[in-house]
């Protein structure tokens, strides 16, 4: 799709270690690239080496349709709902359900709840090559 997107989780927003991920992954994308040369960019780099990466494609935002929507459970981000048809939410009378299997919940927030806003996304791992 010509629409792509990218988001790296890289932790907590306070957490030190984040910064880190984040500055380490922002040169990596620019090293791999070919935007820049190793040499620029080596004392940004972590010396660790990189953990395997899992990718997310997201299908779909969930909408809320009133302010009196709530999660079913505390979620937290990435959580995986086994089963297609998984009761996740609930606005007002309105069931939210999982649309597949194996379907990955992303970043839920109440914390800008209003009618029309973004409260999590629904995805799905993509299989690696």
């Amino acid at each position: 799709s010509p629409r792509n997107a990218l988001l790296v989780e890289t932790g907590q927003h306070f957490a030190k270690r984040s910064e880190e991920v984040a500055i380490d992954t922002a040169c990596r994308f620019l090293l791999e690239s070919g935007v820049v040369d190793e040499a620029a960019i080596s004392k940004f780099l972590s010396r660790r080496v990189p953990s395997m990466q899992h990718f997310i494609e997201i299908t779909e935002p969930v909408v809320a349709r009133s302010m009196d929507f709530e999660f079913c459970e505390p979620f937290k981000g990435l959580e995986i709902i086994p089963d297609k048809g998984t009761r996740i939410a609930r606005d007002g009378e309105h069931a939210i359900v999982t649309p597949y299997d194996n379907c990955v919940i992303v970043q839920p927030s109440l914390r800008q709840l209003g009618a029309g806003v973004t409260v999590m996304r629904l995805g799905r791992f993509l299989q690696q090559q």
